[in-house]
């Protein structure tokens, strides 16, 4: 039976002889001209000669389960992108390396492994319903990954708004001290640190009844000054109250005073 291979020259099916005596190398003319191109095909692939796929819709275009692909893509792709960042964040939280130069070394680790997993070439053969329903279709005259980028701007945008989630992750920033919060005891004597939900973290035991507030200072921010007040205390438990004391060791650092204009 003849069968049909790619034509470098012409991209079109090229037909194999049957037998010797065929004037068109065992394949009707007829037959020849309803051969379609085979977007996966190689050129030693053989296919019957004057064949068209034999399923309409995705397949046609060499892609049979394009919907699947797509959605087990995006699910894949959501999955990875997790499995980094959990693994930047144990990283920056627990082994206390700079966020900036653990997300910059990750991100050469992925590169590097994409090359690896494809060899150094470019992924082709991809569902082509990737760039004719999603990158080349409009809603209301804009590409649809616009509308895309803007749903996940408002959901995202809801979540850090409207959560408990996404206050604390603005909270903390680019600090995890920054979501914490030092607040001076006033007649119990002591400096509290507690986390967002409430919980006492730290307790600071100071020599004097009323710390009123405190502060970060110092040139890295390590230094936690406590101001004090000895009003209505007697001799015996005034000691160094009306001061200013200052904090060392705490092993945590502050946040510069936030500046205000006018």
């Amino acid at each position: 039976m003849p069968t049909c291979s790619w034509a470098a020259s012409t991209l079109r099916p090229a037909c194999w002889a049957g037998s010797a005596s065929s004037t068109t190398n065992g394949c009707a003319p007829r037959r020849r001209s309803t051969c379609a191109p085979w977007p996966t095909a190689s050129p030693t692939t053989r296919r019957p000669c004057g064949c068209s796929p034999a399923v309409s819709g995705p397949a046609e275009n060499g892609y049979p389960n394009a919907a699947a692909a797509i959605a087990l893509g995006i699910a894949v792709s959501i999955a990875v992108g997790a499995a980094w960042g959990l693994l930047n964040g144990v990283l920056v939280t627990r082994l206390k390396i700079p966020s900036f130069i653990i997300t910059l070394g990750t991100l050469g680790m992925a590169l590097g492994m994409a090359q690896v997993i494809t060899k150094g070439t470019d992924v082709t053969g991809l569902p082509p319903q990737m760039v004719t329903a999603i990158g080349m279709n409009q809603i209301l005259g804009l590409p649809l990954p616009v509308w895309i980028a803007a749903i996940v701007a408002v959901v995202a945008g809801l979540v850090l708004a409207r959560t408990r989630f996404g206050r604390y992750t603005y909270a903390i920033g680019s600090n995890t001290e920054g979501a914490r919060l030092w607040i001076a005891m006033w007649g119990g004597g002591r400096i509290l640190r507690l986390s967002p939900e409430g919980h006492v973290l730290t307790e600071v035991p100071m020599p004097v009844a009323q710390p009123s507030s405190c502060a970060f200072g110092g040139p890295d921010f390590d230094v936690l000054y406590v101001t004090t007040a000895r009003e209505g205390l007697g001799p015996d438990l005034a000691g160094p109250a009306g001061s200013v004391l200052a904090v060392r060791g705490l092993g945590v650092r502050g946040l510069p005073a936030h500046r205000f204009g006018g």
